[in-house]
Protein backbone atom coordinates (compact mmCIF):
# COMPACT_ATOMS: atom_id res chain seq x y z
CA UNK A 1 0.00 0.00 0.00
CA UNK A 2 2.92 2.64 0.73
CA UNK A 3 4.08 1.96 -2.60
CA UNK A 4 0.82 3.01 -4.53
CA UNK A 5 0.44 6.66 -2.26
CA UNK A 6 4.02 7.01 -3.37
CA UNK A 7 3.09 6.84 -6.30
CA UNK A 8 -0.13 8.48 -6.45
CA UNK A 9 2.02 11.64 -4.47
CA UNK A 10 5.03 11.27 -7.65
CA UNK A 11 1.77 11.68 -10.07
CA UNK A 12 0.51 14.61 -8.35
CA UNK A 13 3.66 16.53 -8.12
CA UNK A 14 4.36 16.11 -11.81
CA UNK A 15 0.46 16.80 -12.88
CA UNK A 16 1.09 20.90 -12.58
CA UNK A 17 3.75 20.85 -14.65
CA UNK A 18 3.24 20.87 -18.03
CA UNK A 19 5.52 22.64 -20.17
CA UNK A 20 4.41 24.73 -22.73
CA UNK A 21 7.75 25.19 -24.70
CA UNK A 22 10.51 27.60 -24.80
CA UNK A 23 12.02 29.77 -27.69
CA UNK A 24 15.86 29.85 -28.07
CA UNK A 25 17.37 32.72 -29.96
CA UNK A 26 20.38 31.96 -31.49
CA UNK A 27 23.27 34.11 -33.22
CA UNK A 28 24.34 32.67 -36.29
CA UNK A 29 28.15 32.10 -37.15
CA UNK A 30 30.53 32.20 -39.91
CA UNK A 31 30.62 28.31 -40.24
CA UNK A 32 26.86 27.13 -39.66
CA UNK A 33 27.92 27.78 -35.76
CA UNK A 34 25.40 29.20 -32.88
CA UNK A 35 25.60 31.20 -30.25
CA UNK A 36 22.59 30.91 -27.84
CA UNK A 37 21.56 34.37 -26.50
CA UNK A 38 18.32 34.33 -24.68
CA UNK A 39 15.61 31.70 -23.89
CA UNK A 40 12.08 33.62 -24.35
CA UNK A 41 8.71 31.94 -23.19
CA UNK A 42 6.96 32.95 -26.23
CA UNK A 43 7.39 33.08 -29.90
CA UNK A 44 6.42 36.58 -29.98
CA UNK A 45 8.98 37.29 -27.81
CA UNK A 46 12.03 35.74 -29.25
CA UNK A 47 10.92 37.47 -32.83
CA UNK A 48 11.10 40.99 -30.85
CA UNK A 49 14.06 39.95 -29.36
CA UNK A 50 15.24 39.36 -33.10
CA UNK A 51 13.61 42.33 -34.92
CA UNK A 52 15.28 44.32 -32.70
CA UNK A 53 18.55 43.18 -32.35
CA UNK A 54 19.50 41.42 -36.08
CA UNK A 55 21.08 44.93 -37.21
CA UNK A 56 23.35 45.13 -34.97
CA UNK A 57 24.16 41.52 -34.16
CA UNK A 58 23.99 39.78 -37.07
CA UNK A 59 21.91 36.59 -38.49
CA UNK A 60 19.91 34.70 -36.21
CA UNK A 61 17.57 32.37 -35.69
CA UNK A 62 14.41 31.15 -33.27
CA UNK A 63 14.54 27.33 -31.99
CA UNK A 64 11.67 25.78 -30.14
CA UNK A 65 12.56 23.96 -27.40
CA UNK A 66 9.97 21.41 -25.46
Amino acid sequence: MNAKYLLIIIGLAFAGCKSTGNYEVHLLGPDDSSHHLITAASEDEALDFVNEYEESHGSMKIIKRK
